[in-house]
């Protein structure tokens, strides 16, 4: 499975989203000031910020986290909740505009046009996973236990986020639509027999994904 699982990755890198910057290209430094918890990366370009408000769980013993897409998952209870807030790596932007004045790129400008949101996003995604790494003793996190839930366009940050980091435990990628987690197998059959027309991968908003996303 890792050797299969390298290919998929390798594949969907070079097809649909791009590669996340490696991590070694950057420093984090985490702070928990009792309601937010603020990462700070670093690279030779310049830093964003991370922040999010923090929900602590009840209980004496590490628990779980939650990290929702732009708010508190609403399907991964009783864990801590830290939602990362996507626009602070690039702007969600319903209309199909991709914004190289975004956090990201001010942090990695060679990669304007090189990778898409969806590998930005993943970026983000590690990244907060890093600054968590870091406070886990104040929170009071297992950090065996990391669960990300999206839905819709969230679904599929959640679902490649999950993916491209190994420490992700559980990933909730709900109604992932047009490039997610369809079944394309059981499309047609579910169509024909309920007359409810299903999202295809053909229908999504593909300046989230590279321009070969289209060509497939």
């Amino acid at each position: 499975w890792e050797c299969r699982r390298n290919e998929i990755k390798r594949d969907i890198e070079q097809f649909e989203i791009g590669a996340k910057p490696d991590p070694s290209t950057s420093t984090v430094a985490a702070n928990y000031d009792g309601t937010n918890l603020n990462v700070v990366v670093t690279t030779p370009a310049g830093s964003l910020t991370l922040s999010s408000v923090v929900t602590l769980a009840e209980g004496d013993a590490p628990h779980c986290v939650a990290i929702g897409m732009n708010r508190n998952s609403a399907l991964i209870n009783g864990c801590v909740q830290i939602p990362f807030m996507h626009d602070q790596v690039v702007n969600y932007n319903q209309m199909g505009m991709v914004n190289q004045a975004d956090p990201f790129y001010t942090v990695y400008p060679e990669l304007w046009t090189k990778i898409a949101n969806y590998a930005a996003w993943s970026w983000g995604i590690s990244r907060l996973i890093d600054g968590i790494a870091q406070v886990k003793d104040q929170l009071n996190i297992d950090m065996t236990k990391v669960g990300l839930q999206g839905c819709s366009y969230a679904g599929k940050m959640a679902l490649f986020g999950g993916a491209f980091d190994e420490r992700v435990t559980l990933t909730i990628a709900q109604e992932s639509g047009g490039g997610g987690i369809n079944s394309w197998r059981l499309s047609q059959n579910f169509v024909t027999r309920t007359t409810t027309q299903i999202e295809k991968i053909d229908n999504t908003n593909y300046s989230w994904f590279l321009p070969s996303m289209r060509a497939l």
